[in-house]
């Protein structure tokens, strides 16, 4: 076995079917794992209303597979810092 370094990045996503279904793809064809999300108040909302809304996330990756998981996800991942001062 060799080691692989794995890194957090994050990115912002809208919580559409065709954004979630992409982001989902990405995950599996990078082996990612989804760590964690956070979305402010989109708890209380329907499936339908939060389409329009947008969710943060956090994502573990293998540093080789970002560019694929951005072509495929159409999301740009960022660094955790980053994202926190943007």
């Amino acid at each position: 076995m060799y080691n692989v370094e794995k890194v957090y990045k994050d990115c912002n996503i809208r919580l559409s079917t065709k954004a979630m279904s992409d982001l989902m793809y990405a995950i599996i064809m990078t082996h990612a794992t989804m760590v964690t999300s956070y979305g402010v108040g989109i708890y209380s909302y329907t499936r339908k209303q939060n389409s329009y809304n947008g969710c943060d996330v956090k994502i573990l990756i293998e540093e080789g597979y970002i560019p694929l998981f951005e072509q495929l996800s159409g999301v740009k991942l960022k660094n955790p810092i980053q994202t926190s001062l943007n």
